[in-house]
């Protein structure tokens, strides 16, 4: 069942922000049972709708499902889009960095818990082929010629046991790829981010492996 509100979750720096969430709730009934009221799924959450969120308040609920609508099992899905705020890389400018994230609890029928974190980190993908092209048309063609580079989206998901903030992965996304979307763009920043461009070239593989290494 799907349905939206307005929730409020919790900061890394001991804050709170309230955000626009889309939730999917599903639950799973005994072979024996025809079905289940939908809207049953949307009351029992509403009763924790002004609490503060984290991935942990998942469980409340996941067990109040559990109870009060007689499941083997459940899951519960918060999406949301999460903002930070990001200094331009030379100027003294700064703006919000948006981030699809999605916060997952899944409560199996012998009471364990499972918590993931799915996140979407855009950054730019320079092609190390079309640089070295470029670099070769420079050199023994004479000619000017523009590297190729894209927008590209990098989708993490992470199970996790002890409290995993967004904020961490944003940083742990960053510190892998360097090459992130900026959001308050001068003259200077521009030049910036074509430099770091080109001090790390990726193919989307290596954006692969790079994450990898940064999160396990």
């Amino acid at each position: 069942h799907n349905f939206r509100l307005p929730l409020r979750y919790k900061t890394r720096d001991n804050g709170d922000i309230e955000l626009e969430t889309k939730v999917t709730g599903t639950v799973s009934l005994e072979a024996h049972k025809k079905g289940i009221n939908m809207s049953r799924i949307m009351r029992s959450f509403y009763e924790f709708r002004n609490d503060t969120f984290s991935i942990d308040k998942l469980k409340d609920i996941l067990y109040a499902y559990k109870e009060k609508l007689n499941t083997f099992d459940s899951k519960i899905a918060l999406k949301f889009s999460y903002p930070i705020i990001k200094k331009s890389l030379r100027s003294d400018n700064e703006g919000y960095q948006y981030y699809n994230v999605t916060l997952e609890g899944g409560l199996d029928k012998e009471g364990d818990l499972k918590k993931y974190i799915h996140f979407d980190f855009v950054y730019s993908s320079a092609c190390p082929c079309s640089f070295e092209l470029s670099e070769h048309a420079e050199k023994y063609r004479n000619r000017a010629t523009v590297p190729h580079s894209q927008r590209s989206v990098a989708r993490v998901s992470v199970r996790f046991e002890d409290m995993l903030w967004i904020e961490d992965i944003q940083e742990l996304c960053l510190d892998a790829l360097q090459t992130e979307t900026q959001v308050m763009v001068k003259r200077e920043d521009e030049q910036a981010f074509a430099e770091k461009n080109g001090a790390y070239l990726k193919f989307v593989e290596d954006a692969v492996r790079l994450l990898y290494e940064k999160l396990t």
